[in-house]
């Protein structure tokens, strides 16, 4: 279940520079929560938190992030910040994630009124997952195995918004690799890309080792906390018989396909210089018939030539 007006999605070399400003680590629970659930933004509609949460500030983006609120509130002491207010409640008081020695990954509150602090009693790993909870980000145990139209429809919109707000974020960046990366047991998904830009900006010698790497691109699992509905189809279940397995990416086949006929990729010339994947990794013959079956064949000529697994007889 997706948060409503959540900021722009955050790479993990966004909130490692952030983590480097504010002078302290960040706890993987935080990490996780901004770069896989959401950046900000309400919690579901219809949806009550039991400690009393009602939205939750964005980082970089947005109107008021968070690293906006440290220097307002005074947070940054000696170059270094031991509280990040990362959340709040419907009386402005504010949930702050401490990151002191002493206490890193403690949750406090912070009154509106005087600024005093109270300690919640609970860790941030704590905090989340009662949030998660009470939000429905976590999947309940027992539901089934999604049918391939309902999980074609998630990921349809999970990636329409991803590489809508990708392509809206980097306008000058002419993408030629777009790749949705799956595991070998067909676990939730994510995005990777490749822009000629991004690829010009690394050492010249390593250019041809990183063109088709996925795993090593500034874009790496963009847009993850689009993908929050998928994660709740697919993440509780255990992993998928062989049916089960094809039947997933079948869907993200499907999504792929029906967004590539909306345009969202691009017509023409524009949509010749993009290859657009739904991979396995580590990769196999499969996927070289999925992008085949994916792009027009002026695309693949780089491709083919320079990353695609053999196929061997049919």
């Amino acid at each position: 279940m997706a948060f409503e007006r959540c900021a722009w999605s955050l790479t993990e070399g966004d909130l490692e520079v952030v983590a480097r400003g504010l002078g302290r680590r960040l706890p993987a629970a935080f990490v996780d929560h901004y770069l896989l659930v959401s950046n900000g933004g309400w919690p579901p509609e219809g949806r009550e938190s039991s400690l009393g949460v009602h939205g939750f500030h964005p980082i970089t983006h947005g109107a008021l992030p968070v690293e906006r609120l440290i220097e307002d509130m005074g947070l940054r002491r000696d170059g270094v910040v031991d509280e990040v207010p990362f959340a709040y409640d419907a009386g402005g008081n504010q949930f702050l994630l401490v990151l002191s020695p002493d206490r890193h990954g403690q949750v406090d509150v912070c009154l509106a009124d005087g600024w005093e602090r109270r300690p919640t009693g609970l860790t941030i790993d704590e905090f989340l997952d009662r949030c998660h909870a009470d939000f429905g980000v976590t999947p309940p145990d027992d539901v089934g195995e999604p049918g391939v139209p309902e999980l074609t429809d998630a990921l349809t919109v999970a990636i329409r918004t991803a590489v809508t707000e990708l392509f809206a974020r980097h306008p000058a960046h002419r993408f030629y690799y777009l790749t949705l990366v799956t595991t070998e047991e067909v676990h939730p998904p994510y995005l990777s890309a490749w822009s000629r830009e991004a690829l010009a900006a690394v050492p010249a010698a390593d250019r041809p080792y990183l063109t088709w790497s996925y795993a090593d691109s500034p874009f790496h699992l963009y847009g993850a906390q689009h993908f929050a509905e998928v994660r709740r189809l697919l993440g509780a279940r255990q992993a998928p018989d062989a049916d089960g397995r094809q039947r997933r990416l079948d869907a993200m086949e499907a999504a792929v396909d029906r967004l590539d006929r909306e345009g969202l990729f691009g017509r023409g010339s524009a949509r010749s210089g993009l290859v657009v994947a739904v991979e396995v990794m580590p990769p196999d013959h499969e996927n070289t018939r999925r992008v085949t079956r994916l792009n027009p064949p002026e695309a693949l000529v780089t491709w083919l030539a320079e990353a695609a697994e053999d196929v061997g007889p049919d």
